[in-house]
């Protein structure tokens, strides 16, 4: 089990973020209401997939420069709803990992689903950790399907790269009523995209000022990292060992 605390350094190890960075970040989300809260010490709050996909998608949505805006951040591109397959990728093949389909995700998932999902499929538990290793054919290297998440800057979309396939998950229709100056009333994705909008500096585009992303090895830093952390707690000694 995880705790906010060791989830911010394994982050900020895996993300190659600044921890104090890391720390003000995750701050804000539990603050809001982001991540799970709970006491201290043995009994403080343990992390799950879910959050750990809202704290690495706050270093996604924006500027790292930025903690103050991560909450909208999340709030906007967290709901985003699958969009199907990208027009441009291909479709996937009879044999071929299906993301949608082996990882038991719904028509109607979120960017948030999806991430929690891949978060989940590297751990030592998880079901979808078979499914994975299904892939590499009995091949004595297990090859993982090849993976990239990442938040575009131009449209406020997100996509999925995996095996080859890229799945889109946007909210067309808060962008265009936006962009046509209509007011968001109380869509909360539209009023988040409002804001951003509105702050984007001059020659910006109408996206965030950056595009980030992660794949595999991210992924597995951060569960190795944790691993590590989880040792210390339970045998300081093993930290001085280390140092």
């Amino acid at each position: 089990m995880v705790t906010i605390g060791q989830l911010t350094k394994a982050t900020a190890h895996a993300l190659r973020i600044n921890e104090a960075t890391a720390t003000v970040f995750a701050r804000n989300l539990r603050d809001a209401g982001l991540l799970t809260t709970g006491g201290r010490g043995p009994s403080a709050a343990q992390m799950t997939p879910r959050d750990v996909a809202r704290l690495w998608l706050s270093f996604l949505a924006v500027d790292r420069s930025e903690p103050r805006r991560a909450v909208d951040g999340v709030l906007f591109y967290a709901g985003l709803p699958y969009a199907g397959i990208d027009r441009d990728s291909p479709r996937p093949k009879r044999n071929q990992l299906n993301f949608i389909r082996d990882f038991d995700l719904a028509d109607e998932h979120t960017f948030e689903d999806a991430l929690s999902r891949l978060i989940e499929a590297r751990e030592g538990s998880s079901k979808y950790k078979d499914v994975l290793e299904k892939h590499s054919w009995g091949s004595p290297i297990r090859m993982l399907p090849v993976l990239r998440v990442d938040v575009g800057d131009t449209f406020f979309d997100a996509r999925i790269v995996f095996d080859g396939i890229t799945y889109l998950y946007s909210d067309a229709r808060a962008l265009i009523a936006v962009m046509e100056g209509r007011n968001p009333g109380t869509d909360l994705r539209g009023q988040i995209l409002r804001r951003f909008m509105t702050e984007r500096g001059p020659g910006e585009g109408v996206g965030l000022r950056t595009t980030r992303g992660f794949a595999w090895p991210e992924i597995d830093s951060l569960r190795e990292h944790l691993r590590i952390l989880q040792q210390e707690a339970r045998n300081p000694a093993s930290k001085k060992k280390r140092d």
